[in-house]
């Protein structure tokens, strides 16, 4: 990629902005951000902790969602001083990420692997406002490869059985009383999801 610009501005003037102290995925979100934007353009960007002055140019990997549901709510919104990548410590900030690596800067995750990204000359990103929530609450797809716990959250995987998602993926999620059936109602037939 030649050029990434946000709102005009060339991405080797912006920081990435990320309450680390948070724990959870704050820390690899960050971090796995900076990866793959030094991948794609060349430039490495600076984690900053915590604040930035006002007018800051930055991506921000923020805990406060529009319209949350849950754990696994994560939005993608531009604004004056940049980036908003959006999402809970617990798992959410990370899937904002790979979200917005995917959608944004056409990364695409196959296998433990197999990622690659599509040639651009030039992205300018401006007026993004995202909000997104999975119909499912647990997640998962049984092939070897996809026991790989990275792999797995970068396709918004979350189930335990067959991988081990430890704190800075955003730990396990169980099948406790088998409680992960909602087709009843996705599928609107009125039968109750056990």
């Amino acid at each position: 990629l030649d050029c990434l610009r946000i709102n005009g501005t060339n991405i080797d003037e912006f920081v990435i902005v990320s309450n680390t102290a948070a724990g959870g995925v704050m820390t690899t979100a960050a971090t796995e951000l900076q990866k793959y934007i030094e991948l794609t353009t060349g430039k490495k960007l600076d984690i900053v902790e915590g604040t930035v002055p006002a007018g800051t140019k930055r991506i921000l990997i923020d805990g406060e969602v529009r319209n949350p549901d849950d754990n696994d709510t994560w939005g993608v919104y531009s604004d004056e001083d940049g980036l908003v990548l959006a999402g809970t410590a617990k798992r959410s900030a990370l899937y904002a990420v790979y979200y917005f690596l995917e959608h944004y800067l056409d990364w695409r995750f196959f296998t433990s692997d197999c990622e690659t990204v599509y040639e651009h000359h030039e992205i300018d990103l401006a007026n993004i406002d995202e909000t997104y929530k999975h119909q499912y609450t647990i997640r998962g797809l049984y092939t070897y490869d996809y026991e790989d716990s990275w792999i797995s959250v970068k396709r918004y995987f979350n189930e335990s059985s067959k991988r081990n998602l430890g704190p800075e993926l955003g730990g396990m999620e169980n099948f406790t009383n088998m409680g992960i059936h909602n087709f009843g109602d996705l599928a609107e037939t009125g039968h109750e999801n056990k």
